[in-house]
């Protein structure tokens, strides 16, 4: 089904952009930070220190969703919610379902390599993470 869709819409999914924060991102990169809010080692780097993403020109960054506040993990888990919500909005019904494939992949198939990032990510930020992940687990449909 994935197959489907990266051969059907990978032309216009790489090519169309998602607003966050009042910036355009990829739609990739959104989806790839989507998915990374679901992780609670991640919520604390992307609060305070956000993430950088490149846009096919420049290295552009987007601060934390909640910079200088000092959020419990339950403030956080409610606050990276609110900013999932915003994204997912913009996702078509098929982005969905290939997020929902990701997610699937990324838990079950990539697990060893995520534990082991986990352990990487102690002194990383939140991207590098992200890019790590990937690079372990190269079944990802984003790679």
């Amino acid at each position: 089904e994935n197959k489907r869709y990266e051969n059907e819409e990978r032309s216009g999914v790489s090519k169309r952009t998602i607003t966050y924060k009042g910036v355009e991102m990829p739609a990739l990169d959104a989806f790839l930070l989507y998915m990374t809010m679901n992780r609670e080692q991640a919520l604390g780097g992307l609060a305070e220190a956000g993430f950088a993403f490149n846009n096919g020109k420049e290295t552009i960054r987007v601060n934390g969703f909640a910079k200088g506040e000092e959020l419990s993990l339950a403030e956080l888990r409610e606050r990276a919610k609110v900013e999932q919500d915003e994204l997912y909005k913009q996702f078509t019904e098929e982005d969905r379902e290939y997020i929902s494939i990701a997610e699937k992949i990324f838990n079950e198939d990539c697990r060893e390599a995520k534990m082991e990032t986990d352990i990487l990510r102690q002194a990383s930020s939140s991207k590098s993470s992200i890019l790590r992940t990937d690079s372990l687990c190269r079944s990802l449909p984003f790679s």
